[in-house]
């Protein structure tokens, strides 16, 4: 019965007075770059070869937006649903980082300012 309501509340608001969810939406440049750089860059990095690379594949980078943008659904995925970074690995992730990746995704991956 709660999954029915969801949809619902999601419609009621659609006809709110709020600014679109999407107004203030988090850009690669100002937040999700920084995740990326603490969270991913540790193996997702152009700049590391080899076993550097603890097991993430050739070519998999998040150094630059335009690096990333061939695989950002999944990087998205895969981050906010916990399974990057690895578990055993010594990289963890926060609650509001995962959240803002989200909400990232939600909004069209903007890329921000300043390129």
């Amino acid at each position: 019965m709660r999954w029915v309501l969801v949809p619902l509340l999601l419609l009621a608001a659609c006809g709110s007075e709020e600014a679109a969810p999407c107004d203030s939406s988090p850009t690669w440049v100002d937040d999700i770059a920084p995740i990326a750089e603490r969270t991913c860059l540790p193996c997702h990095s152009s700049e590391l070869v080899g076993t550097e690379r603890r097991g993430a594949p050739e070519g998999v980078n998040f150094n630059t937006y335009p690096d990333g943008v061939e695989a950002l659904t999944a990087f998205a995925e895969d981050f906010t649903s916990g399974r990057m970074p690895p578990e055993g690995s010594d990289i963890e992730t926060m609650a509001p980082e995962r959240a803002a990746v989200n909400r990232w995704v939600q909004c069209g991956f903007p890329q921000g300012q300043n390129l």
